[in-house]
């Protein structure tokens, strides 16, 4: 028979229930609380994660919505457009400029932090769409008085340049020194013989020579006239006035962006 000493054994045993206890307390409880801590934390990411699909999918809606709405008041202003001219004009710049704003504004006050950056360029494209949308209905129901308004606003401008901006005139008849001067303008609508008259009397004077003159027609530029002379570009289309608009719009975007930078990092 084995002679057991139970003493030994006893106290064996005391020792093996004092460490599971220590191995309990330093190393399995914490690893447990430590799981548990992970999966809350989870839990609350994956609904924070929901909770923003949600916002983002509201947003999409309202965004439609408002396009939709700004459609239609388009539409409504344009019906007005031959009693209004070139005041007409003005109001849908001005109410495509103040709708694309209003857009992105209320979008980047509603934006969470992580989609910024993603949202903003969606509201650039979405301001592009508007635009386009803009320009397309401005082409439909512009008449063609603000065309040739604007040619004669352009010329009237080119004259006054040796008043108002002399030391452009000089920067022009320098870059034009040692070659034929070639005025090559791209017109919204073919040109008239009486204002192809006008173009070459009036940038005939600017260059102070005779010149060549080139003109090719771009719808694209909706109304109005952009010329290239020497290393000078005079334009006055609703084409860059549009542009314009989205210069605007992505400014108010970064301003916006940075703004909420600022607002986070405080």
């Amino acid at each position: 028979m084995l002679d057991l000493d139970w003493k030994t054994i006893l106290f064996e045993m005391v020792n093996f229930l004092v460490l599971a206890l220590i191995l309990y307390h330093m190393v399995f409880k914490p690893i447990v609380k430590r799981s548990e801590k992970v999966a809350e934390e989870k839990a609350e990411l994956i609904e924070a994660i929901r909770r923003d699909r949600r916002e983002a999918a509201e947003k999409l809606a309202q965004v439609n919505t408002r396009i939709e709405n700004f459609e239609q008041e388009l539409q409504s202003i344009a019906d007005e457009v031959y009693s209004e001219n070139r005041s007409l004009q003005d109001d849908l710049l001005d109410a495509t400029r103040a709708e694309a704003n209003q857009i992105i504004e209320n979008a980047v006050i509603d934006a969470r932090k992580s989609y910024l950056v993603d949202q903003m360029q969606e509201q650039l494209n979405l301001a592009d769409t508007v635009l386009h949308i803009s320009a397309e209905t401005i082409k439909k129901v512009l008449p063609a008085s603000v065309h040739n308004e604007m040619i004669t606003q352009l010329t009237s401008k080119v004259w006054n340049l040796g008043k108002t901006d002399m030391r452009r005139v000089e920067l022009i008849r320098e870059s034009l020194a040692g070659r034929t001067a070639t005025v090559q303008v791209e017109s919204a609508h073919s040109l008239t013989m009486e204002q192809k008259g006008l173009l070459v009397r009036t940038f005939g004077a600017l260059a102070d020579e005779d010149i060549v003159l080139n003109v090719t027609v771009n719808e694209a530029l909706i109304a109005g006239i952009r010329v290239f002379l020497g290393d000078q570009i005079i334009e006055n289309t609703i084409q860059s006035e549009l542009e314009e608009i989205r210069e605007d719009v992505k400014e108010s975007l970064d301003k916006l962006i940075l703004e909420d930078d600022i607002d986070y990092n405080a």
